[in-house]
């Protein structure tokens, strides 16, 4: 989802910048990571089904782009007294990228996550480059697709 859809879903195409925790207590900053190139944000609940397989696939882009400047962020927005089995996904799963936790959803918010998994990149410029939800073999393509146009 681009240009004028959106905009009007997200209210503007500039991307809000945030820091939060990750699952060890470590601050990451948006901002820092797309200074180096396109950012993935991945907002996602334990609760569903599909998170830890949009995170399966967010890992393989990574590992295939990480070198071209792509850089990963899984946002997850479980409550606070999940935070203990968060942790313990990400021990299991070894995701390769920051999992961060946005408890009150703030972040979620002011990116008007609707559902999740959500998918939205993020440019070196701080601009939203595509906004999708749900997880799907057509969304994993529209991902990709948006991904290899930034990274040309």
């Amino acid at each position: 989802m681009t240009g004028l859809l959106m905009s009007l879903i997200i209210g503007s195409s500039s991307a809000p910048d945030f820091t939060l925790k990750d699952t060890d207590g470590l601050s990451v900053k948006l901002s820092d990571l797309a200074s180096g190139g396109p950012v993935l944000l991945v907002f996602w609940t334990a609760c569903c089904n599909r998170g830890p397989d949009a995170l399966s696939f967010a890992t393989e882009i990574y590992k295939e782009k990480k070198d071209k400047g792509l850089s990963v962020l899984a946002v997850n927005l479980d409550g606070t007294g999940r935070h203990g089995f968060i942790r313990e996904l990400v021990a299991t799963y070894k995701w390769p990228f920051p999992v961060l936790l946005d408890p009150s959803r703030d972040v979620a918010a002011q990116y008007r996550v609707l559902a999740v998994p959500s998918f939205i990149i993020v440019t070196k410029d701080m601009e939203i480059a595509y906004y999708g939800l749900g997880f799907s073999d057509d969304q994993k393509k529209k991902v990709r697709a948006e991904i290899e146009k930034l990274l040309k």
